[in-house]
């Protein structure tokens, strides 16, 4: 979705961005919570794609979602490079060279973007946004079982609102270490190390800060198979330091945190018969927090810790008919989410009319059934895979997000006992032997208190359309949403109810691939909010209508 800020985040079930989970190779990143991460702010290039998981699963159990970020390792001699250039002065560049064989392989590359919006009585942009990155990919294979892999990005962003006169910086960078070891009848291994720094200054009407964080992560996954069954263990050690010099005084805390998490599963194979048992999945899930204040702290003064344990359980049955197979499923289980040091933080600076609200950890009930419909791909016939599900989440403490008026900026508070509860409906085919796809989406949403889930619409429906024929792509897409909330707050600490009426927009892309020996060529137009009004929030227009083109070379 799109803030005010025209910040590219998104939300699962009511998660915001506080609440997911963010992985890099499925090694955590963003463990100090930094509310400025965005989507946009990796180089493509270094990636083979973004996996997205709705509600919880053994790596993030206190998470309604998670996004991993594959970072890309060829294993071959490959490049590009992409452009797009867009209205409103918006686009983006980025390139990128792999070298390797079958053994080693090295991808690096750059990239550059920038953005723009308007109030919307004004002629000329006054919110600019500038993100540039870098990226660097090593895999190593000494051994048919060993994969030794690094990494490394560096992002910067720049955020400046010209009329309020806010400007907003920071940089975020992590190398990862990783040891991949996989030894049939003795299990696989996963040994991983990182070292994550953010940094940033922050100007606004709010406050002014300048912001170190700093920190080092160790853990490891170990999987053993077992006939008819598996299990795993995986744990983590993360030492971090947040160091915040802000208008308000200093903010400075260590941060010690563990956590184990243990998973049994047992599955049993095709029997042949009817509806039958597939897999039974147990998570155990235990962390403890332990926050200790530095000497020349201002804020947070006390040392807190937290010891907090959950446990999620999986069920599933199928059944294999002749040439597709039904699939059905149940979660449930009781996790819990700790306040990262960045939400403390915030939270400790919190405006006058909140100093007697506290920040404790938020607990959440969860409840999912769902169904699973897939067909074997034959030759002739369409491919199809479909997807009906309906969960509820009960939460207690619930943190909710209150933003600072017209500046990404926010802080959080604890709103008390609040649900979610929803049906989600997913359908993809393929047909005329995958020349054309359809996907469509659609989620009905029941919300106890609409002001606890800023930005969350009660209704979406998402449709893609795609036609692919030799070299030529198109891409036809419509979204609808129901009307949404987000609470802001303005330098005299008056609260508002910011309303975001309904929205229907469609989106086009059209592109033609030419190849040419070892190059392929690529130019194309694209569309956003082709059809369907814009909006205006805290004055700033959104959803304004958006037109691309595009265009790239890439050899391998």
């Amino acid at each position: 979705s799109e803030t005010m800020t025209g910040r590219k985040t998104v939300s699962i079930r009511g998660a915001r961005q506080d609440e997911m989970v963010f992985m890099y190779d499925g090694v955590k990143i963003n463990n100090a919570g930094d509310t400025s991460m965005d989507l946009s702010i990796f180089n493509v290039g270094g990636l083979d794609g973004v996996e997205i998981v709705r509600g919880s699963h053994s790596g993030a159990v206190s998470s309604s979602g998670t996004i991993n970020f594959i970072p890309s390792l060829p294993y071959r001699n490959s490049a590009g490079f992409h452009q797009r250039i867009g209205t409103y002065n918006t686009g983006n560049w980025q390139g990128s060279v792999s070298i390797g064989n079958d053994i080693i392989t090295v991808n690096a590359g750059t990239g550059r973007m920038q953005s723009s919006q308007f109030y919307q009585e004004s002629d000329q942009a006054d919110i600019l946004r500038v993100f540039e990155n870098t990226f660097f990919n090593l895999g190593f294979k000494p051994f048919t079982n060993i994969e030794i892999r690094a990494f490394r990005f560096h992002n910067e962003r720049e955020f400046e609102n010209i009329k309020l006169n806010d400007s907003l910086s920071s940089t975020f960078s992590a190398k990862i270490l990783k040891l991949k070891y996989d030894k049939l009848g003795l299990g696989s291994l996963e040994l991983f190390t990182s070292h994550q720094q953010h940094s940033g200054k922050d100007k606004t009407m709010v406050i002014s800060s300048h912001k170190d964080d700093e920190e080092l992560l160790f853990g490891f996954q170990y999987s053993l198979p077992i006939p008819n069954a598996s299990l795993s263990i995986s744990g983590e050690m993360l030492k971090s330091i947040s160091d915040w010099n802000t208008s308000f005084g200093i903010i400075n805390a260590r941060r010690n945190q563990s956590t184990l998490s243990g998973v049994f599963a047992v599955s049993q194979p095709d029997m042949g018969g009817d509806l039958q048992l597939k897999d039974l999945k147990i998570i155990l899930n235990w962390k403890s927090v332990i926050d200790n204040p530095q000497e020349n702290t201002q804020y947070l003064t006390d040392e807190i810790a937290w010891d907090e344990k959950g446990a999620l359980c999986t069920i599933a049955v199928w059944d294999q008919l002749e040439h597709s197979a039904i699939y059905l499923y149940l979660n449930f289980g009781n996790v819990f989410r700790i306040p990262s040091l960045n939400e403390r933080y915030f939270h400790a600076l919190r405006p006058m009319v909140f100093l007697s609200d506290s920040l404790l950890p938020e607990h959440k009930l969860m409840k999912e059934i769902g169904l699973k419909l897939t067909n074997d791909k034959m030759i002739g016939q369409p491919e199809y895979s479909g997807t009906l599900s309906w969960f509820s989440y009960g939460y207690s403490n619930k943190m909710r997000p209150i933003h600072y008026s017209s500046t990404p900026m926010q802080f959080p508070v604890n709103h008390g006992d609040v649900e979610i509860s929803g049906l989600e409906a997913n359908l993809e085919i393929s047909l005329m032997k995958d020349y054309v796809n359809l996907s469509t989406a659609y989620a009905l949403y029941d919300v106890s208190d609409q002001s606890a889930f800023p930005m969350q619409p009660s209704e979406m429906l998402r449709s893609n359309l795609t036609f692919n024929w030799r070299g030529l792509s198109v891409m036809l897409g419509s979204r609808k949403e129901n009307a949404r909330i987000v609470t802001t707050i303005d330098p005299d600490g008056n609260l508002r109810d910011n309303r975001l009426d309904p929205h229907i927009a469609v989106d086009g892309h059209i592109a033609l691939y030419l190849p040419f020996k070892k190059f392929t060529g690529t130019i194309g137009i694209s569309g956003r909010n082709l059809k369907g009004e814009s909006q205006v929030l805290e004055g700033i227009s959104i959803f304004d209508r958006r037109v691309y083109v595009n265009f790239g070379i890439t050899w391998n």
